[in-house]
């Protein structure tokens, strides 16, 4: 159980006293550590959303995974938590330090799904979102608790 901080900045956290950004409560959700993208959610997307998502991105310099994956932290843990881990390069924005040359291995270029899938109906397009396993589970609990299956049709 999380205890909420109700006035102002908690003393023992020095990296916080350099950002404006404060504590919402005491303890750990576990979200310092959404680094890893170990699991993986299948979306099928219209082709309406797929194109905003496509200029949404194109506009935002980025990429549709990282902003899938920021949205869905805000949708899950809040815009604060999602700005924390900006500023405090954790979570989604952890860095880790770079391996030497010669550990880092073969660079594989990977092609974007853009088919149609069949049976699904029509000007469907399927995206599979690699996300950390500790968003997932968050997701699918909101999922059972609406009685809706985790990957769906989005319109």
């Amino acid at each position: 159980m999380l205890k909420w901080l109700f006035g102002g900045k908690e003393e023992s956290n020095k990296a916080q006293d350099s950002c404006a950004l404060t504590s919402l409560y005491e303890g750990d959700r576990g979200i310092d550590q959404l680094h890893e993208n170990d699991a993986v959610i299948r979306l099928w997307l219209s082709e309406p959303l797929h194109n905003a998502l496509d200029q949404t991105v194109d506009e935002l310099k980025g990429s549709s995974s990282k902003y899938l994956r920021e949205f869905l932290v805000v949708y899950l843990y809040g815009a604060h938590e999602l700005l924390k881990m900006k500023a405090f390069k954790t979570g989604l924005n952890y860095e880790p330090p770079p391996k030497p040359r010669e550990e880092q291995g073969i660079m594989f270029s990977r092609a974007s799904m853009s088919e149609v899938i069949p049976g699904l109906g029509k000007n469907l397009v399927p995206c599979k979102l690699r996300l950390p396993s500790k968003m997932k589970d968050d997701l699918q609990h909101l999922a059972d608790q609406r009685g809706i299956p985790l990957g769906m049709v989005c319109t």
